[in-house]
């Protein structure tokens, strides 16, 4: 019976486009390449291979909830943000979650890149936060289409999703 797999203890490197790297570092390598390949065509569509943010945990749905630890980089982060955006509320921050749904993530990814490409590789996002009083939040964040606007109630400024 012949076994054509490495075994444990042997280096396995790949050669591609002209990078040599052992296989325990391909993975990070080709997903960089393949985003910076499908930038630079200007080409979006074409793309298959969906990446996720680094921090994302494995799911098994298309949308999931994950409490992010106290002690984290992630969690101090959001922390930080909100209470800069409320300094005069005191309050305690309990928990945060953290929504993965990754129907929703392809759709904001796929738009960014058309901005980068569209804006010479600027892209200005900002990072904020939204209140809902009588929507349930999980038909937002479970939703394909994100903020609908046909939930949007009539607001100071006219009917609008408001951040």
């Amino acid at each position: 019976e012949s076994n054509d797999c490495p075994r444990d203890d042997e280096m396995i490197t790949i050669l591609l486009r002209g990078f040599k790297v052992n296989l325990e570092c391909s993975k990070t390598h080709i997903l960089q390449m393949l985003n910076n390949a499908t930038a630079s065509e200007g080409s979006l569509s074409n793309s298959s291979i969906q990446t996720f943010p680094q921090e994302w945990q494995p799911q098994t749905k298309t949308t999931e909830l994950f409490t992010l630890s106290p002690g984290s980089i992630e969690f101090h982060h959001v922390a930080q943000l909100f209470q800069h955006t409320m300094p005069q509320t005191k309050c305690t921050l309990c928990s945060i979650q953290r929504i993965q749904n990754k129907w929703l993530w392809e759709r904001y990814h796929q738009h960014r890149k058309r901005l980068e490409v569209k804006n010479e590789g600027v892209v200005n996002e900002k990072e904020l936060f939204h209140g809902t009083r009588t929507n349930e939040p999980r038909m937002i964040y479970e939703g394909e289409d994100g903020f609908d606007m046909r939930y949007s109630a009539q607001g100071k400024w006219g009917k609008a999703n408001y951040f």
